[in-house]
């Protein structure tokens, strides 16, 4: 009998191996911050598994979500990008792009400018589109059903620019609203800042410090 098992463990410890080699042979696109529903990952070498919180996003994956089901993942510290229901997108990357195809369904894309280096960008593409994104947000949405050969990029893709800040303040890794005053006549500055500090403490809510 244990002759008989030696075989089959050995099959087993090759198959876990695969999987090991096909996930460290692909480069990490990103992680999974927030799942909900049925949503699947195919990779190149494996068949469709589900794919769950805080699991690691590989080059090449095609992410499908089902009904009533969302994904958000973190690509590479600098985008965010939300799946919603019923789409399916992969994700490429080539030095200074990384590329979201998408074939079907909504994402919405959100990028921080000041994480981006001086020619990198994130494209959103579908079959008839390319969009370029460098610093904003972006709606983009694809109706298979409805698509036709020759269809105006309206009919295929609907997008929405939001303008954020051209810069904002950081303490240490912290976003940071700079304030600037000066002390009213009769006081001096050490109780101006005696002052702006009662102030914030009453005022700012406990997650919110100040320097």
């Amino acid at each position: 009998m244990l002759n008989l098992l030696r075989p089959a463990a050995v099959l087993i410890a090759l198959a876990t191996l695969d999987s090991s080699l096909a996930s460290a042979q692909a480069a990490k696109a990103g992680v999974v911050t927030t799942l909900e529903g049925n949503v699947t990952v195919t990779r190149v070498t494996l068949a469709p598994q589900p794919l769950k919180f805080k699991d690691d996003v590989f080059v090449n994956d095609k992410v499908t979500t089902g009904d009533q089901s969302i994904a958000r993942m973190l690509l590479g510290g600098k985008a965010v990008v939300t799946v919603r229901e019923r789409s399916t997108l992969t994700i490429t990357e080539v030095p200074g792009k990384a590329t979201i195809e998408l074939d079907a369904g909504r994402i919405a894309l959100a990028v921080a400018r000041d994480k981006m280096q001086a020619g990198e960008s994130i494209e959103v593409r579908t079959a008839n589109a390319v969009a370029g994104v460098r610093g904003t947000v972006l709606v983009a949405e694809v109706s298979r059903a409805t698509a036709q050969v020759g269809d105006p990029l309206s009919a295929l893709v609907t997008t929405r620019r939001i303008s954020g800040p051209e810069y904002t303040n950081r303490f240490n890794v912290y976003r940071a609203a700079q304030v600037i005053g000066s002390a009213a006549p009769g006081y001096s500055s050490g109780q101006a800042m005696a002052a702006l500090e009662e102030v914030a403490k009453q005022q700012l809510p406990p997650e919110i410090g100040y320097d």
